[in-house]
């Protein structure tokens, strides 16, 4: 089940910037995966904060990393025009997982409505990069971009 965006489905009498009352939305969530053995992907964004904490980088509250069982940040290299993938927490898996560095290419698509042009992923393998890197510049610098 993909949530996009994850806030989307939180009750919005539910403070989005609260700890507590985010998960009192997000814990049902949780449960339902548990139970029914469904993989949840939560799609959240970065805000413009300083740090390479991706858990206080996410908008809102810390909850959202909390409660999730993996997570995993995407951000984009300015210099290399590609996106790296790390893995910031795994609670079900062992040890550091690597990063892997994907490029976004034009493809086109036929459908129903013609010819259309979109991204296709190009896995380019594992990288020494890791997104939380990236993403640990100044708010200034991060607006510049």
């Amino acid at each position: 089940m993909v949530l996009d965006a994850g806030a989307s489905v939180i009750d919005s009498a539910l403070d989005g910037d609260r700890d507590r009352q985010m998960r009192r939305g997000l814990e049902p969530i949780s449960k339902l995966a548990a139970d029914t053995g469904v993989a949840v992907v939560g799609i959240v964004h970065f805000g413009k904060r300083e740090s390479a904490d991706t858990g206080k980088l996410i908008l809102g509250s810390i909850a959202w990393s909390q409660v999730a069982r993996s997570v995993l940040a995407v951000a984009r290299d300015e210099h290399t025009h590609q996106l790296v993938i790390s893995s910031t927490k795994a609670n079900l898996a062992p040890g550091d997982a690597v990063s892997l560095a994907v490029g976004l290419v034009p493809a086109v698509v036929e459908t129903p409505d013609g010819i259309t042009q979109v991204a296709r992923v190009e896995w380019r393998g594992e990288t020494a990069q890791r997104a939380e890197e990236l993403l640990a510049v100044s708010p200034r610098e991060r607006t510049g971009r």
